[in-house]
């Protein structure tokens, strides 16, 4: 007999199990104990736990989304000559042409140094709108330009 090995009998027991004396096993059946009372608490609080991870989840996911619009919106505002360039008038159809939009780039770039350096002097806040403002070479019409706008940014001002 290999020792620490306890014999079984023809049931599958052994001696020890059938003896009176109760082990710290939840089965037997000298040591049976209820749940514990406070089983309801633990699954508020894992109830708590999960709708906070469902939150920080969507506060990061809307981070995330404002950060790509923002880093978006950017990229058109650096390539708006360019994009302006290939434009056509809608009242003429005459194209703005690269010409005409590097023109009106800095004619922008001037309106607003100076509309920066006087508010400056008066200690102003600006809220500066964001189209070019800028006349058509070929027919006259005013024309507004938004450099964030991938779709319809030439339009009639």
């Amino acid at each position: 007999m290999i020792r620490g090995v306890v014999p079984r009998d023809s049931q599958g027991s052994s001696p020890d199990r059938d003896s009176n004396v109760s082990t710290n096993s939840p089965t037997s059946a000298g040591n049976l104990t209820a749940p514990p009372a406070d089983d309801a608490g633990m699954s508020a609080a894992t109830i708590l736990f999960a709708a906070a991870g469902v939150v920080g989840a969507l506060v990061v996911a809307a981070i995330v989304a404002v950060t790509v619009l923002l880093v978006r919106t950017e990229r058109l505002v650096e390539s708006a000559a360019t994009r302006l360039g290939a434009l056509a008038c809608p009242c003429c159809g005459v194209a703005i042409g690269a010409a005409g939009a590097a023109a009106a780039a800095t004619a922008r770039a001037g309106e607003l140094r100076a509309l920066h350096a006087h508010a400056r002097e008066q200690g102003l806040r600006l809220r500066v709108d964001p189209h070019w403002r800028f006349l058509c070479r070929a027919c006259g019409a005013a024309l507004k330009f938004d450099p964030g706008a991938a779709r319809g940014a030439l339009t009639r001002a």
